[in-house]
């Protein structure tokens, strides 16, 4: 039966004295076939097969199958994500899926704007004659939103429209006062800062922008540890072999995500929280 321990006896080796003349091989052969009807004994059928049947620490695993089927979506419950262009992708797809399936990504909402900037999003107020976000016809910025929000998580994707990869010191300066800023607006909130996505083949014909980009993500990764906060490499699964976007994650222009590639980087969120979940990060 699945989880019943078995007690077993290993088979006692014999030596016939009689016999001076016993063939040495045929002896190794006996044992070796009697230690494989030992192993038999001690197989408990359906345990080796079961993808549950390991765990860090006392949390059990879930399978690939019910992450992406949305076992953990409750990771998103009462989040924001806060982004550019690319998040705003990201929220039509949402509210599409929505319409489709109900939940989906739970209840989480979107505080974007199309061109929003890293810098933008670090100042308290919004900038006059800058993109800001936008609230009840009002121009708000980010850390307003997140006061009058106060999300369980907040979900941060900026950076590529200020060229962060290319100017690494100062985007890291303006996201560390970002996520300390953040703190002080909303104390309990869990700020899950993500990785820029790679960038696809057509836009590096000119001059290859991956080490850039992979630098940048590891320097992100690193002020997050020191700050404190979860970060999630959402880089990593939507590249192809060479590192760069998948073709079938890249939309027509190069700079955005296809409906694969916004599927692709849900379910990269979805490991994140499933990873968390294991190590005992946030409870379901």
């Amino acid at each position: 039966m699945h989880g019943e321990k078995r007690t077993a006896i290993m088979p006692t080796m014999f030596t016939c004295r009689g016999c001076h003349g016993f063939d040495s091989a045929r002896v190794r052969h006996t044992r070796a076939l009697l230690a494989a009807v030992f192993l038999l004994m001690m197989y408990v059928p359906g345990q080796a097969s079961d993808p549950r049947s390991w765990a860090v620490g006392e949390r059990q695993a879930y399978t690939p199958e019910e992450i992406q089927q949305g076992a953990l979506d409750s990771y998103f419950t009462g989040a924001v994500f806060a982004g550019d262009s690319v998040t705003n992708q990201l929220r039509r797809y949402t509210y599409t899926q929505r319409k489709q399936e109900g939940a989906f990504l739970s209840d989480a909402q979107f505080q974007c704007a199309v061109n929003y900037s890293l810098y933008t999003a670090s100042l308290y107020k919004p900038q006059p004659g800058k993109v800001n976000l936008i609230y009840k016809g009002q121009d708000q910025s980010l850390l307003q939103a997140v006061r009058r929000l106060q999300p369980a998580r907040l979900f941060v994707l900026l950076g590529a429209n200020d060229y962060a990869p290319q100017r690494a010191e100062k985007a890291l300066d303006w996201y560390k006062t970002l996520i300390t800023r953040v703190k002080e607006v909303s104390p309990d909130t869990d700020i899950v800062v993500q990785a820029l996505p790679p960038v696809s083949r057509s836009l590096s014909s000119k001059q290859d922008m991956r080490p850039l980009w992979d630098a940048f993500n590891q320097q992100l990764q690193e002020l997050c540890q020191q700050e404190g906060v979860a970060f999630a490499d959402i880089a990593t699964p939507l590249k192809d072999d060479e590192g760069y976007l998948q073709p079938e994650y890249a939309s027509k222009d190069g700079l955005h995500l296809s409906a694969q590639g916004l599927l692709a980087w849900v379910n990269a969120l979805r490991d994140n929280a499933h990873e968390r979940y294991l190590h005992d990060q946030w409870t379901p």
